[in-house]
This record gives C-alpha cells, sequence and structure tokens, in this order.
C-alpha cells in the first residue's frame, strides 16, 4: 500500500470503489462488473418475490375478511338512489360528470366526481356499446380491451344508464388483482351493492332472467368462468357480458367460443398530448386534476407537456397520480423487464405492473412514455434495442421511431460513449451516468461520472 501511495504521489484507499475503479487491475474490473450483474439480477428476484408475497397477503387478508363475515351468497351491502343520475351518454357529450353513487363498488375512484372527456376513443366506445346492445344485435360477449389506465371501465360504467332507460337490468363485477370481487346491481333507478365469493357469481347473474347485462370489469379466471356459463344459457333470455380487460393472450383460446356464441371485440387507444391539451382546456377537468400536474413556476401548458413526457399515454398516471409517483411506478416496472421483445409482445398481457408501460394506438403498441423508454434504455443496452428494432421494424407504432434513435442515444452515453461527426470533426463524447430525472423540468437529465452519485 505504501509503495502504491509512492508511486502515485497521492493517497490510495484500498476498500474505496472510487480507486478500485482508477488503479485496479482488468480481471478485477470483469469480477466487479460479474458481481454488479448478479446484485442486479437479485434485487430483480427481490422485487418479484416482494410482489408475491404482497399479492398472497392481500389475498388471505380477503379469506380472512369474508370468513369472519360468514359470506355464504351475496350479501347486500348497501344502496343508492339513481334517479337524478340516469340521462343517457351521447356522442354529442363533451363531458360526462359521474357521481360517487354510480362509481362505488365499481373498484373506480368514488370519493369525488369523476369527469369523463369524450375524446374519440371514448365515442367510438360508446358507439361499439350501443351496437352490441341493440335487440338484434345477437352478440352474447362483447371484449373491451387496450392498455390499461385509458378510460375504459369509466365509460363502460358511464354508460350504464343507456342500458336502464332502454330496460336492462345491468349487474357489474369487478375484479381486483388480488382476486377480491366487488359488485353492484342497477334495476330501474336503485342500485344495490353486494359482497360475494367467486362461489356465488353464477347463481347471482342466474337472479334476473331477462334483457340482463353482465359487466365483468378485470378478466379474472374465477370470475369469467361462471360468467362464460351464464352467457351460454342464450335459451333462457336475450344475455350480454360485456368483459372490460387489458389486451389478452388468450384471444387464440377464444375463437372457437366466438363462432358458437357471437361476440365482438372494441380495442380503445391510448391517450395523446393533444387530446390531452383539448381535455385539460374544460375548467372543471382542469381543477379536478391539476394538483397532479401543475408544476411550480410553469405555465398550464408547459406543466401538461411535463407531466406527459413522464406520464405520456396513461390517463390513469397523467390524472390521478403526481409526477413523483409516476416515476417511481414505472421505475419499479421497468426493473422487472427482461428485454423489449418481452414487453412489446407479452407486456400488456402479463402482471399489471408490466403492463402499465405498453400504450395503444390504432392496434399498434408502443412504449407509454419518452421517460419510460429512456429508462429501459439505460437498463437493457445497445444490443438489445438494435434486435429488436430488426425484427419488429415493419410493426412499430410510427412514433416509436423517433423515440428509439433517442433510446439507442442514451443506451450508447450510458455504455462506451457516442462517437458523432461535427463540420467534418469527429469526437467521442465518453461514457456519462444518467443518475436522476428531475422532476420539475423531466426533460433536463442530470449526469454523473461517479457511480457513487
Amino acid at each position: 500500500m505504501a509503495h502504491i501511495q509512492y508511486l502515485l504521489e497521492k493517497e490510495f484507499d484500498l476498500w474505496s470503489d472510487k480507486d478500485k475503479e482508477r488503479y485496479g487491475t482488468e480481471d478485477g474490473k470483469k469480477d466487479k462488473q460479474k458481481l454488479n450483474k448478479v446484485i442486479s439480477k437479485l434485487e430483480d428476484m427481490k422485487i418479484l418475490l416482494t410482489e408475491y408475497l404482497m399479492k398472497k397477503e392481500d389475498q388471505l387478508n380477503t379469506t380472512l375478511l369474508r370468513e369472519g363475515r360468514n359470506i355464504n351468497g351475496p350479501q347486500v351491502n348497501g344502496t343508492d338512489d339513481l334517479s337524478n343520475l340516469l340521462s343517457k351518454m351521447t356522442l354529442e357529450d363533451s363531458k360526462k360528470k359521474i357521481s360517487p353513487n354510480l362509481t362505488s363498488s365499481s373498484g373506480l375512484i368514488s370519493s369525488r366526481d369523476l369527469i369523463l372527456c369524450t375524446r374519440d376513443a371514448v365515442k367510438k366506445q360508446i358507439e361499439f356499446l350501443t351496437n352490441v346492445s341493440d335487440e338484434n344485435s345477437g352478440i352474447n360477449i362483447a371484449w373491451i380491451q387496450g392498455a390499461p389506465g385509458v378510460g375504459k371501465s369509466i365509460t363502460t360504467l358511464s354508460f350504464i344508464p343507456n342500458w336502464i332507460l332502454d330496460g336492462w337490468t345491468v349487474s357489474w363485477i369487478n375484479v381486483s388483482v388480488d382476486g377480491a370481487i366487488t359488485a353492484f346491481r342497477v334495476v330501474n333507478q336503485c342500485k344495490t351493492k353486494f359482497e360475494m365469493d367467486r362461489d356465488s357469481v353464477y347463481d347471482w347473474l342466474n337472479e334476473v332472467l331477462d334483457k340482463h347485462v353482465a359487466v365483468i370489469d378485470g378478466n379474472h379466471i374465477d370470475v369469467m368462468l361462471p360468467a362464460v356459463k351464464w352467457y351460454r344459457e342464450t335459451e333462457k333470455g336475450r344475455r350480454l357480458c360485456v368483459v372490460v380487460s387489458s389486451l389478452a393472450s388468450s384471444k387464440k383460446n377464444r375463437d372457437r367460443e366466438d363462432v358458437i356464441y357471437k361476440s365482438a371485440t372494441h380495442i380503445v387507444s391510448s391517450w395523446t398530448l393533444d387530446e390531452y391539451m383539448t381535455a385539460l382546456d374544460d375548467d372543471d377537468m382542469w381543477q379536478s386534476v391539476c394538483k397532479n400536474i401543475q408544476v411550480q413556476g410553469e405555465s398550464k401548458e408547459e406543466s401538461i407537456r411535463s407531466k406527459f413526457f413522464v406520464a405520456g399515454a396513461s390517463a390513469r398516471y397523467m390524472f390521478d397520480f403526481s409526477m413523483k409517483q409516476a416515476i417511481e411506478r414505472y421505475t419499479k416496472a421497468i426493473k422487472i423487464v427482461p428485454d423489449y421483445m418481452t414487453l412489446m409482445d407479452k407486456g400488456i398481457e402479463s402482471s399489471t405492473i408490466v403492463s402499465r408501460l405498453i400504450g395503444v394506438i390504432d392496434g399498434q403498441k408502443f412504449i407509454v412514455s419518452r421517460f419510460a423508454a429512456r429508462k429501459l434504455a439505460f437498463k437493457l443496452g445497445v444490443a438489445k434495442i438494435d434486435d429488436f428494432v430488426s425484427t419488429c421494424r415493419n410493426f412499430l407504432n410510427p412514433a416509436m421511431f423517433g423515440w428509439l434513435f433517442e433510446m439507442r442515444f442514451f443506451a450508447l452515453l450510458g455504455g462506451d460513449g457516442v462517437r458523432y461527426i461535427l463540420s467534418g470533426q469527429e469526437y467521442n463524447w465518453p461514457y456519462e451516468r444518467v443518475y436522476d430525472f428531475d422532476s420539475k423540468y423531466p426533460d433536463l437529465m442530470l449526469f454523473s461520472n461517479q457511480d457513487n452519485k
């Protein structure tokens, strides 16, 4: 140690990561890189295990709660009068306020009025629901699919007055990620809320025979099996099952079902920046969500653009979460993504935490935001970006190509550095490690060459 200090004429700390990086041998550096990879994999495994244990804990708590209440069959959990809320949703409406009386027991926010802005995707979903509900449509099951957080459930909920005023009885079943069930039924102008377990679903649906629509919010196998059994019994009367879910990998397995029992599918597009600008131009809408969007010192438009950089195409992350919360949730999801192909091919069909990274417009998938795209680039590196582009070039949303260039740049910067030519002169931008995104100005990247920052 003294000899090294003498040669270098400076202090040297054997246990300092900084000095190991500066003076360590190549073999030592390679060993450190291998160790870092192992640590990274262990961290990913820890996240997966933590999520699994949290999910099991929720399921156990739900089971204990139900056993404690001795729920044998559906139990009434309150009623609401909807007589003042039953006005039809039309394609001409620019927005619709949805009361907590309607959202309670639906799985949506029920502590305040929700505002549904009728962007084009909403109008298309309303038109779809109108068509499948027609007496002559013959549709038994309607699938409403799309990326998480785009407004599929709230739009379907807003259509309930249309069904009621047309003489339907509506039963709504929400299935949470852990399989817990909340439900309600609207008959005429009265809404009755229920608690039940999965074994009660079929009998509960069978209590109403004719002109009965059942909405399954969340494609959970434990609820879908009794729902499928119910809607297949068409001889008992007109039945329509509406399933609101993310894009399902089970589509191939549904082909035979779709032939025997007539079905229809509608895919809801994710949000664009222009749609956010239009929606938030409405004062009521802005006031209801501005606390999660407004950035101190920025104008309204600048704040929307800053939040869009992070939240992207997910209205849930745009409206319902703060900038910090959106960053934390996306970062958590990114940590368990193994590669781009898995994300784009299976991500939206897998666990909720991964599917939140995907948006869909006109049936084409893309990474939900520029923030998420950059973070993925740092995690996965240049080689995986290049493999992804070469494989999927003909199937990508056009907006993704600009992002892929940006992703490749930052992946190079975080790896071997970037070589570029300016005025005929070749330059090299050496390795930089992006260690933070400024929550106030998310387009500003903060760099550091020191690994301990």
